[in-house]
Parts: structure tokens; sequence; C-alpha cells
């Protein structure tokens, strides 16, 4: 069999350096790419873990103004109050024993309130005991009641109740778009609507108030921090939040997040 000419082996050898070349430049940029992914991912942790120690500092002071001007101005006031109904009593003065015991009990009541809430903040209420449903229709109902606004609540839920870390970041997001809507949306009415179906969770808040820029709110640090803190804390279970707004339009905030784990679809609209 006759010999094969150079020239075909120059292009078998050229086009074997030349898939070579293609497979390392495809190679290099694909190492380009996850670097680039890894800078951001880093990035990300840094900023977590900073906000998280932002957040127990916080939470921390939180717990010390709780302490030092709820709890302890009700001490104070409670001991100097009950030394008068002390003296009265002594000299036999009833009616101002009771009036200053009537006033004591008022306050005691109006600290025990403001106990309550702190509490809450600080942590959940029941949420396996009572359900998550109740626990966010007595908390919409009553906050609405005393803002004077109109609450709208619907509630869909299958008879198996959600996972403890499901139910709590329903719980804390629910509790911070109502919050925002107290503070900031001068609304008159709020709706919200939660559903699982098919092992996904959602939650919708919405107002009627006068809206704002989510794109400029959350690049305003300060500001953000309770729409990033809704994010970050559906993140922590695959879920996402999805902000709507606009001036004069109201807002709505909707919570996709899995039930149990997985990857859930887009966010309601």
């Amino acid at each position: 069999m006759p010999e094969p000419s150079g020239k075909c082996r120059t292009t078998k050898k050229k086009t074997g350096d030349d898939d070579s070349a293609d497979l390392r430049r495809r190679t290099e940029e694909l190492l380009r790419k996850q670097r680039r992914k890894l800078r951001a991912y880093s990035k990300d942790l840094k900023y977590f873990s900073q906000r998280l120690i932002c957040v127990r500092e916080q939470e921390r002071r939180n717990l010390s103004y709780l302490l030092h001007h709820e709890a302890g101005s009700l001490a104070v006031l409670l001991r100097r109050q009950l030394a008068g109904v002390s003296a009265d009593i002594r000299a036999r003065r009833s009616g101002p024993a009771l009036r200053a015991l009537a006033d004591s009990l008022s306050l005691l009541d109006r600290h025990v309130s403001v106990l309550k809430k702190c509490a809450c903040d600080l942590h959940p209420p029941d949420l396996e005991g009572m359900g998550l449903a109740k626990v966010l229709k007595d908390f919409y109902t009553e906050a609405a009641e005393k803002a004077g606004l109109n609450v709208s609540l619907h509630f869909r839920l299958n008879r198996r109740r959600l996972d403890t870390p499901a139910s709590i970041i329903v719980y804390r997001v629910a509790q911070e778009a109502l919050n925002n809507v107290l503070a900031h949306a001068a609304a008159t009415s709020v709706a919200l609507s939660l559903t699982v179906r098919d092992g996904t969770v959602r939650l919708l808040v919405r107002d009627d108030g006068k809206g704002f820029h989510p794109n400029r709110a959350l690049k305003a640090d300060r500001k953000a921090i309770g729409l990033r803190s809704m994010k970050e804390m559906a993140d922590c279970l695959g879920g996402r939040v999805a902000i709507r707004s606009a001036p004069g339009k109201g807002t709505s905030i909707a919570l996709t997040l899995p039930a149990r784990g997985g990857h859930p679809p887009p966010p309601p609209r």
C-alpha cells in the first residue's frame, strides 16, 4: 500500500492542534466563570456574616432596652405605688389606697402587653401548638384593629402542618411585611393569603398604601434592612421573595417556599 503523503499527516496534526487549543480555550473560559462565581459567593458570604453579627447585636440592644426601660421602669413605679398603698393602709385611708392599687394594676397590664409583644418579636409564638394560620390570624387581626386597618385573611393549608423552620420563615416574613405596612405604607387595608399546595408554600401580603421603588430601596442599605432580611430568610430554605410596588400603587410581598425542601416554582404574581 502507498505511504500516506506528508501533506495528509500535516493536516491531521494541525486539526488535532486546533481541537486541543479550542478545548483549552473552553476550559479556561469555564474556569474564569467559576472563579467569578466563587468571588461572588465569597462576597455574599462575607455580607451575610456581617449581617448576622449586626442582627445579633441589634437583638442584644433590643433586649437590653426591654430590660432597662420596660421591666426596670415597671419595677420602680410599682414599688413606689405600692409603698404609697402601704402608707395609706397604715393611715387607714382606704380610698387613696384602692385608687393606687387600681393604677398599679392598669400599669401592670400595659407593661404585660409590651412584654408580650417584645417576646413575640424575639421569638415566634407557639407555632406547633397553635398552628401557623391561627398565629397569623391573631397577629394580623390585633395589629390591624389597633392601627384602624381593614384586614382580609385567606388560608388554604393541608391538614399536615409545615415543618417548624418553614413555619418560622413564613411567620417572620408575614410579620416584617405587616410592620412595613404599619410604619411606612399609610395604607387603609391589608390582605394576607397563605396557601400550601404540591409541597410549596405561597404567602402573599398586599396593601393599598403609597408604595415605593423597590430597586431604589434595596440599594439604600440602611432603609432596606427589613426588605433584605425577608429575602435572606427565604434563601435559608431555598425560597424566594418577590417585592412589587410603585408610588401610589401599593405594595405586594410574595414568598414562595418549599414546604419540605426542594426547589420552589416562581413566586405568585
